[in-house]
């Protein structure tokens, strides 16, 4: 396996060290798993503008269509997070 170096803000690096304690893991496992996890759970734009529709198609094409979007993505982020 090859190394490649990050830096981290001492409570981040804490934040880490403790999460990787709590699931029995090593801290550098913890970071793969994170780095690969979100790339799978990428969005891309056109999945977002999708959402939209079917959300404006629920809720009824009368609601403004930023405000939809706006919850949309309120909802992804904290899905994505």
């Amino acid at each position: 396996m090859r190394e490649v170096k990050v830096a981290f803000s001492e409570p981040d690096l804490e934040r880490l060290t403790k999460q990787a304690e709590a699931q029995g893991v090593s801290r550098a496992c913890l970071i793969r798993q994170r780095v690969f996890s979100a790339e799978e759970r990428l969005i891309h734009p056109k999945d977002i503008h999708q959402l939209v529709q079917k959300v404006r198609r629920r809720a009824g094409f009368g609601m403004d269509s930023r405000k939809v979007e706006h919850i949309v993505m309120c909802v992804v982020n904290e899905v994505l997070n």
